[in-house]
């Protein structure tokens, strides 16, 4: 659902955010939304990866995971 033009899941449409390519803030299609979820599981699979995968936002002056830097997408407030 990421890869739609909305960019949102219907969880990311309840809490009114969304998820666009960095560089031109639109949807980021099919092909880098499949990479995303990919490198996240792939992430999931080790344990030191994911936590640093989910707590890089908190430093990050994107407030990008790895996930995203990766694919050059962003999550924000739709």
């Amino acid at each position: 659902m990421h890869g739609r033009e909305r960019g949102q899941t219907l969880g990311k449409r309840w809490l009114g955010i969304r998820v666009v390519a960095d560089s031109t803030g639109r949807s980021i299609g099919y092909g880098r939304a499949f990479g995303r979820y990919a490198i996240s599981v792939v992430f999931g699979i080790f344990i030191i990866p994911a936590l640093l995968d989910y707590l890089w936002p908190l430093w990050d002056e994107k407030n990008q995971a790895l996930h995203d830097k990766v694919v050059g997408s962003v999550v924000v407030k739709a």
